[in-house]
């Protein structure tokens, strides 16, 4: 069971900080443009940050599934996944903010 849980949060968390790499990617090393840069949406942001969102809503939906299935640690391993990778995204826009 604790190999399980184990298992469980390493996956999540991994795959939590995909987005959260490609945005830090997007906000810290991308090369800055002068000026405006047109009309069209950057992919690679509306990618990440819509990643982002779907990967919370897939926790928050898995999260009830286990507390009906009776995973109480698996269901709180989730909000506190859900919580890290929020605050994880609330200091990278702080730091964009501070360096831009």
């Amino acid at each position: 069971m604790k190999r399980d849980l184990k298992k469980h949060i390493l996956f999540r968390i991994v795959f939590g900080l995909i987005p959260i790499g490609i945005l830090a990617n997007l906000f810290f090393l991308h090369k800055k443009q002068s000026g405006n840069s047109g009309i069209g949406i950057n992919v690679p942001l509306f990618f990440a940050f819509t990643l982002l969102i779907l990967f919370g809503v897939f926790l928050l939906f898995e999260m009830v599934k286990l507390f009906y299935n009776s995973k109480i640690k698996h269901a709180i391993s989730n909000v506190g996944i859900i919580l890290l990778i929020t605050v994880l995204y609330i200091i990278e826009l702080y730091l964009n903010h501070l360096l831009n």
